[in-house]
C-alpha cells in the first residue's frame, strides 16, 4: 500500500507492508475524520473493516462510508446476476442465494453465502457515522439490505462546465465515442457487436475508446 501524508505545504509518502503499519506513522497525530471511499481491492475485506473501526476507536474519530457502487449490497458489485443482466436486487433471498453461487462478476470470492457477505457489511456499517449515496435510487437498494443504518442522499454536482462551441466536421465518417473501462456492466458487448457491424457492412465509422 501506498500511504501520502498532506501537512500544509509539505507531503510525505510512505510505502506500506501492513495495515497496522498505519499506526506507527500516525502515533504522533490526530486524525479529524475517516472517509471510506472504496473496499473492492482489498483482500481480507473483515479485517479491512475491523482495522478501520479500531482506527476510529483509537483516534475518537468517526467514519464516513461513501457508497459509489453496490459492493456492500453484492460483491458483484454493479447488480449484475449470473445472466449478465441488472438483477434490480430480488426480494426473494433464496434467488439471490442461488445467483451468488453461479455468478462469475464477484470481486471477493472469501465468502460462501450473500448472507454471510451482508452480515459483515452489515456489523461495519452499524459503525459508520455517516453513510452516504449519491441517489435515492442507490439509497433504495440499500435500504432493502440494511434497513437500520442511516443514509444521507448527496448528489454529485457539477457546478461549471465550459460551453462547447460548434465545430465544424472535417469528414464524413462518424466517431463514437466511448468512457470507461469494457466490461459488461458498461455495454461492451452492445460495442463489440457495433464494431463487427462497422467492419460487416463497411460502414464509415470509427470507434474510439477513452
Amino acid at each position: 500500500l501506498q500511504m501520502i501524508v498532506y501537512y500544509g505545504e509539505y507531503q510525505a509518502e510512505f510505502g506500506i507492508d501492513h495495515l497496522e503499519d498505519i499506526y506507527k506513522v500516525l502515533r504522533n497525530h490526530t486524525i479529524s475524520d475517516i472517509i471510506v471511499n472504496e473496499l473492492v481491492a482489498y483482500k481480507h475485506i473483515a479485517q479491512v473493516q475491523e482495522f478501520i473501526v479500531a482506527l476510529k476507536s483509537k483516534f475518537k474519530t468517526e467514519i464516513t462510508m461513501l457508497c459509489h457502487d453496490f459492493y456492500p449490497v453484492c460483491p458483484s458489485i454493479y447488480l449484475l446476476n449470473d445472466a449478465q443482466k441488472h438483477c434490480y436486487l430480488p426480494k426473494d433471498r433464496e434467488e439471490c442465494e442461488k445467483c451468488y453461487h453461479n455468478n462469475t462478476n464477484k470481486m471477493n470470492l472469501e465468502y460462501g453465502s450473500i448472507a454471510s457477505w451482508r452480515s459483515i457489511w452489515a456489523e461495519f456499517l452499524s459503525q459508520c457515522d455517516h453513510v452516504i449515496t449519491f441517489s435515492e435510487n442507490t439509497k433504495s437498494y440499500y435500504e432493502q439490505c440494511y434497513p437500520d443504518i442511516h443514509y444521507e442522499v448527496v448528489p454529485h454536482q457539477v457546478d461549471y462546465i465550459e460551453p462547447v462551441g460548434e465545430i465544424e466536421k472535417t469528414s464524413d465518417r462518424i466517431t463514437i465515442g466511448y468512457i470507461g473501462n469494457m466490461m459488461p456492466s458498461k455495454g461492451s458487448e452492445i460495442l463489440i457487436r457495433m464494431a463487427e457491424l462497422i467492419e460487416e457492412q463497411g460502414l464509415n465509422a470509427r470507434i474510439v475508446v477513452i
